[in-house]
C-alpha cells in the first residue's frame, strides 16, 4: 500500500498538467482573455453602424461557444438578428479583428459586397458617411460593390465601375 502510495503521490502532479492544459484550464483562459478584449473593440464600434442600445457579449465555457446580443434591454442569441442587423454583426467582428491584429497581418484590401443591403435609409447614410470613413483609416483600399448607384449610397467614391453581363459574358466598365 505504501508502494502504491508513493506512485500515486507521483501522478499528481500529472494530474495536474493534465488539467491545466485540457479544454477548460490554461487554453480556455487564453481564448477568454482574446475574447475579452475582442468584446471591448466590438463594443466600441456598435455606434459607427446600430442606433440602437446593443451589446455584444461572448460567453465560453469547455466546448461552448455562443454570441449573445443584447438589445434594448433583451437578451438574444446572434442567430436571432435580422439580416441587415447580421451584416452590420458582420461589418463589427471583420473591423474588430481588423483593430486587434498586429500589424504584420493587417491587409491594405477590404472587399464588401452588398452589405448595404436590407438597410434602411438611415442605417445607410450612417454606413457610407460614418463607418466606410473610419474603415479607410484602418484599411487603405475599401472596394465596395453595390447595384446601388453613388448618388443612392450618397458617396464620392475615387473610381466606379458598372458590371454589364451580355450573351452571358460580363464586362467591367469604367464610369
Amino acid at each position: 500500500i505504501d508502494a502504491l502510495k508513493k506512485r500515486v503521490w507521483r501522478l499528481r502532479p500529472l494530474r495536474a498538467l493534465k488539467d491545466a492544459f485540457s479544454r477548460s484550464g490554461i487554453m480556455l483562459d487564453a481564448m477568454n482573455d482574446g475574447i475579452q478584449h475582442l468584446l471591448q473593440e466590438l463594443n466600441a464600434l456598435v455606434p459607427l453602424l446600430i442606433n440602437e442600445q446593443f451589446r455584444i457579449d461572448i460567453v465560453t465555457g469547455p466546448r461552448k461557444l455562443d454570441v449573445l446580443i443584447e438589445r434594448n434591454g433583451v437578451v438574444g442569441s446572434v442567430k436571432t438578428l435580422s439580416k441587415s442587423e447580421q451584416r452590420c454583426w458582420q461589418l463589427l467582428f471583420a473591423t474588430a479583428m481588423i483593430r486587434i491584429l498586429p500589424n504584420n497581418m493587417l491587409m491594405d484590401t477590404i472587399i464588401l459586397d452588398e452589405l448595404e443591403s436590407n438597410m434602411n435609409e438611415k442605417n445607410r447614410r450612417r454606413y457610407t458617411m460614418e463607418f466606410l470613413p473610419y474603415l479607410q483609416t484602418l484599411v487603405p483600399k475599401v472596394i465596395v460593390i453595390s447595384p446601388l448607384i453613388s448618388n443612392e449610397l450618397q458617396m464620392r467614391p475615387d473610381r466606379v465601375y458598372r458590371v454589364e453581363k451580355k450573351n452571358r459574358v460580363s464586362t467591367l466598365r469604367r464610369l
